[in-house]
């Protein structure tokens, strides 16, 4: 039995490879070796419920939070732990499974837009190049926590018309005071910052909201992707659920910044599924 997992900060996806046809779909919260501790990770991974009808022989893990050698060696840990030491455990970055998901083999220039962002180059099979992504703090331009930051801020310091800013508070409950305790005081803030962004679905048929999800998205591209000296010719590709569900607004941001988006899929899992099947 393989198992095949793409995880993001606040969700992965797990699809357990069982024969020749055979393919179980698991979906569990999130887990990112940047934020949470080799304990935390170890509970976690312990707590799913992993069919047990035969012995786990590969696990191929694409993760956030897995840029450096050490979170990579402490998420292989985990796995290994988890699964047994005769497991073969392969751990990449989350954006080295997108751009596998995207693009395959084929040369590439791959986005994430989910709870946080992300982009690279990506050559013979590997990711040559990539741009800092920095966080929600410092950076993740176009993300979910950035577009959700942004939404808001525009709420809170009335920067939406009045009558929206009043349509939304009554609808949502949302005030400054839960706000506040949920970015500052609370854990995980990017993910409440992110939920932001099925009210911005919600309400995007509103200039205001448009506008900002497009301010965001020109951001990204403009810190992120137009930076690589083969933007203009390698193809570009996104992943994430942000980009999937707000592909309009990032379509005409593309066209404005004259590039052209070759894919976008929602997640990655399947189409790394169907790559490890051809590649291992």
């Amino acid at each position: 039995m393989k198992i095949v997992a793409d995880g993001g900060s606040t969700k992965i996806d797990w699809r357990i490879i069982s024969g020749k046809d055979g393919v179980n779909a698991l979906q569990t919260k999130g887990i990112n070796p940047y934020h949470l501790t080799r304990e935390q990770i170890d509970r976690e991974l312990n707590a799913i419920d992993f069919p047990e009808n035969e012995a786990v022989t590969e696990v191929c893990f694409y993760g956030a939070g897995i840029a450096s050698d050490r979170a990579r060696q402490i998420m292989e840990r985990g796995l290994l732990d988890r699964f047994g030491g005769s497991c073969r455990v392969v751990v990449g970055d989350d954006l080295l499974g997108a751009a596998k998901a995207l693009f395959g083999d084929d040369d590439g220039i791959a986005c994430i837009l989910g709870t946080g962002s992300n982009s690279g180059l990506y050559k013979q099979g590997e990711i040559i190049e990539s741009i800092p992504a920095l966080g929600y703090i410092l950076g993740d331009e176009g993300s979910g926590a950035d577009l959700g930051k942004r939404f808001l801020n525009a709420i809170l310091k009335r920067d939406f018309p009045e009558d929206l800013c009043r349509e939304i508070a009554k609808e949502q409950g949302m005030d400054m005071e839960t706000a506040l305790q949920k970015v500052y005081r609370e854990a995980l803030p990017n993910r409440y910052l992110a939920s932001m962004t099925l009210l911005m679905n919600k309400y995007r048929e509103h200039l205001a909201v448009q506008d900002i999800i497009k301010e965001a998205f020109i951001d990204f591209l403009e810190k992120n992707v137009m930076k690589y000296r083969e933007v203009e010719t390698l193809p570009i590709g996104f992943t994430g659920s942000v980009a999937y569900h707000f592909r309009d607004i990032l379509e005409s941001a593309m066209r404005e910044n004259k590039l052209r988006i070759k894919k976008i899929v929602i997640s990655p899992i399947d189409h790394l599924v169907e790559y490890h099947r051809n590649n291992l």
